[in-house]
């Protein structure tokens, strides 16, 4: 739902305001605007909107934290509230970068320079860390804002939130969108969040935040009931076949048909390699020994690793390959 507002002073509601001049603004905060959420408070963007989108390349974003009636008077313990804008910034499409920059030969590489993936404003982890503690109610509000490039998933290394009833450490944002996200940090470490796009991750959009054990809480381990499951998983580099059937099952047509379209993908000759790569893939053994790959269980490029709540998974890890690999799981407390 979006705010309602009403413009007074120079100008009309929307309308942006000249060098010098001056424009009140008057936001009314719908009554409803929460019903229904279970969160105290929920967060809204706000932007420029003269020329949006040099606007916000400029630097002009902020939010608006509407909370429940008499939260913001209320003296007693609250969350600490956090906010995350996941964010690029292209300063080539800002109001002061100047046409005018002789860059020589390198153009395309002066333009795919200026464009910045950040948290907050900063990339490459610059952003101050957050510091949290174990056992502290925390409510992390995060948002996105900007083009194509900015469908994010927002993942939380060490510790989960809880949204609607379910634990999980990945959210996802398309530009423009908000949520309000409860935490209780139970795993003390000096964590990443991150966008899980490999691009946006690759290109510095990534930052800390700490949860230290500050009054002595670390004895409340979540404790297992559950059993230890075992597996045996290696790293392995194989010849991959992405089309074996070199017929298309849609139109029949042969896709090693140079006249075919999509040939360009399956043909190897000597302008294509075709549809086979050398690959590293996660396989599953039966046992510590590594002789007896496991059957079945292939859904994806590797296993599925099973197991039920209070289990302790433990993944024996073999680098077979020739390169150095992990196993960074998602959404469970690694030790």
């Amino acid at each position: 739902m979006k705010l309602m507002y009403l413009v007074v002073g120079y100008g009309v509601p929307g309308g942006s305001v000249g060098l010098n001049q001056v424009h009140t603004y008057r936001f009314d905060v719908p009554t409803n605007l929460l019903e229904g959420s279970s969160e105290p408070c929920l967060s809204f963007l706000y932007t420029s909107m003269h020329d949006p989108v040099r606007d916000h390349n400029t630097g002009l974003v902020g939010a608006i934290l509407v909370c429940q009636k008499g939260y913001l008077a209320y003296r007693g313990p609250k969350p600490s509230e956090y906010f995350l804008l996941l964010a690029t910034f292209d300063e080539n499409k800002s109001l002061y970068m100047s046409p005018t920059v002789s860059v020589g030969n390198d153009l395309e590489g002066f333009v795919q320079s200026n464009v910045r993936w950040t948290v907050n404003g900063y990339s490459y982890g610059n952003m101050p860390t957050i510091n949290t503690c174990i056992n502290d109610n925390i409510i992390w509000h995060v948002m996105s804002l900007g083009s194509f490039l900015d469908v994010h998933t927002l993942v939380f290394d060490g510790n989960t939130f809880n949204e609607e009833g379910t634990n999980r450490d990945a959210r996802s944002l398309v530009p423009g969108s908000t949520a309000a996200l409860s935490m209780t940090p139970d795993n003390a470490g000096k964590w990443m969040l991150y966008s899980q796009s490999t691009t946006a991750r690759e290109n510095g959009m990534f930052a800390f935040y700490t949860v230290t054990d500050c009054y002595g809480k670390s004895g409340d381990d979540v404790e297992m009931h559950g059993r230890i499951r075992d597996y045996y998983i290696s790293a392995e580099e194989v010849l991959w076949d992405y089309a074996p059937l070199t017929r298309s099952p849609i139109t029949g047509a042969n896709l090693l048909d140079p006249n075919v379209e999509e040939s360009i993908f399956i043909r190897h000759d000597d302008m294509y390699i075709g549809h086979v790569y050398k690959k590293a893939v996660y396989k599953e053994y039966t046992d510590g020994t590594y002789t007896s790959v496991k059957p079945g269980n292939g859904d994806l490029l590797g296993p599925v690793i099973m197991a039920e709540v209070g289990d302790v998974v433990r993944v024996t890890f073999r680098n077979m390959a020739t390169r150095r690999y992990s196993i960074h799981s998602h959404g469970v407390l690694t030790e």
